[in-house]
């Protein structure tokens, strides 16, 4: 389920990037998930349109199934880290606050994978976090 869920999440983005008018380059599969690239030619208020629409494809699955993988995937892809759906909408208005939420952020979710990990033994957020750190570091 979780694969489709993504499926669906990118194909939110595909739909609303097609509909402004922008060019998708490729779809790729990574550790966190799949992840559609595109040219960079779009006015912000398009880029947002484009950003927003995959976590929102979510919202509204997690609202008619109540599947918590959409809830997840909506929560974790609307936190302010980037490269998270969040934190590409904070970096489209301000690169240096993009920066400094993601490195609080990337904090958090840290700490709560030590909490999981001591108490429910469940590394899967642990792994989440290194690599949302090393993403940050390198962008």
């Amino acid at each position: 389920m979780l694969v489709l869920y993504s499926s669906l999440h990118e194909f939110g983005h595909l739909l609303v990037l097609l509909l402004c008018g922008g060019e998708p380059k490729t779809l790729t599969f990574s550790f966190y998930g799949l992840g559609l690239k595109y040219n960079d030619k779009l006015s912000r208020v398009k880029e947002l349109a484009v950003i927003i629409a995959g976590p929102l494809v979510n919202l509204i699955l997690w609202l008619f199934t109540k599947d918590e993988i959409n809830l997840l995937l909506f929560i974790l892809n609307s936190l302010p880290v980037y490269p998270l759906d969040g934190g590409r909408v904070v970096r489209l208005f301000s690169y240096n606050l993009s920066k400094i939420l993601s490195a609080i952020f990337i904090i958090i979710i840290f700490a709560l994978s030590i909490y999981l990990i001591v108490f429910c033994k469940s590394f899967s957020l642990l792994f989440i976090s290194i690599y949302l750190f090393f993403y940050s570091i390198c962008y």
